[in-house]
């Protein structure tokens, strides 16, 4: 999980995202691939603290950057997944990319995100892929896989498996696979 992430029950409001949104500049990309969009153009999207010098004098202007004050409680999902989001990962708020790409990804639209670590990447593509899943009746899922995640390196899988297991906690009719191979280096 997320280190950083404010979460339920540690005093305060922890540090509040906020800011203006502008299309230029660094930070977290949300592009999706040409095509969805009506312009045809790919479009970044980069969200950047308000005041970069009050972030940075509070210690970390990379994290502050990253949260947002919108409740995971607002999205759209099944009670079971929101419930996963309380109990296991004790999750209040979205970071930036979650707030960004959680939406649209629930619509189907496809989206790329470039983000650094730590901002909640994994959780923005399992929670849509969780609930449009969950939309087609486990009869017509059963004996299929259902969602298939590619991952670089063996770690990463493992780290994926592990939150998305997290996440279907309280979803009965889904289960997780890691499989990886490769081949030996030192042949």
């Amino acid at each position: 999980g997320n280190s950083n992430r404010r979460r339920r029950g540690r005093g305060g409001r922890g540090e509040r995202a906020g800011g203006p949104v502008s299309e230029e500049g660094q930070g977290q990309n949300i592009r999706p691939p040409s095509g969805q969009h009506q312009d045809k153009r790919p479009r970044t999207v980069t969200a950047r603290p308000t005041n970069p010098a009050a972030a940075a004098a509070a210690g970390d202007p990379g994290r502050t950057a990253q949260f947002s004050d919108a409740r995971f409680s607002e999205l759209p999902v099944a009670a079971a997944t929101l419930q996963s989001i309380d109990e296991e990962f004790q999750y209040e708020t979205m970071s930036l990319v979650q707030v960004k790409a959680i939406p649209t990804c629930l619509t189907g639209a496809d989206v790329l995100v470039k983000a650094k670590t730590g901002t909640g990447k994994t959780l923005a593509f399992l929670i849509p892929a969780l609930e449009r899943l969950s939309a087609i009746p486990p009869a017509q899922r059963r004996g299929n896989v259902s969602a298939l995640v590619l991952s670089p390196t063996r770690e990463l899988a493992q780290q994926i498996a592990d939150e998305g297991a997290r996440l279907l906690k309280f979803h009965s009719d889904f289960r997780i696979q890691v499989m990886y191979g490769g081949t030996n280096v030192n042949r």
